[in-house]
């Protein structure tokens, strides 16, 4: 990945180019080339400005477990707490936890099944349908320096 800064020079180099290819059609498909570069590298720093949106994971305990599949369940969300997910991350994350919950229920059959499922409010996501523990995922901004 290229620096800002070399990007910048790229950019420059280009646009000397284009200066020196003028409006000669014979070069009709050069000049098209490096338009499209210069594009391409300005796209790039538009990308590296934008904010990156992530979601932090933060659990809160809640009631104690009852038997072995709470139990089971308790550990599987706690090994996703504490943690920044990027957005296509989180999306896998919150697939992962209801089939993993959803396998537990058929490894305990004899426990009574839980249902998780995630529902979300001004850009908190939580789940619920597990009351001995509460995750939630909070949108959050990181910017680049």
């Amino acid at each position: 990945m290229k620096t800002k800064i070399e990007i910048e020079k790229l950019i420059n180099l280009e646009k000397i180019t284009l200066a020196k290819i003028g409006d000669n059609p014979v070069y009709r498909e050069l000049w098209l080339e490096v338009t499209g570069k210069i594009r391409a590298y300005e796209r790039v720093l538009e990308v590296e400005k934008e904010p990156k949106n992530y979601y932090y994971a933060h659990i809160v305990t809640g009631t104690q477990t009852k038997n072995k599949l709470q139990n089971a369940a308790k550990k599987v969300v706690e090994s996703y707490g504490n943690k920044i997910y990027t957005v296509s991350e989180f999306l896998e994350v919150k697939k992962e936890i209801v089939q993993k919950i959803d396998e537990l229920n058929k490894q305990f059959s004899r426990c009574t099944p839980l249902n998780p499922n995630f529902s979300s409010y001004d850009n908190v996501f939580n789940l619920y349908g597990l009351e001995f523990i509460y995750l939630y995922f909070y949108q959050c901004t990181m910017y680049k320096n």
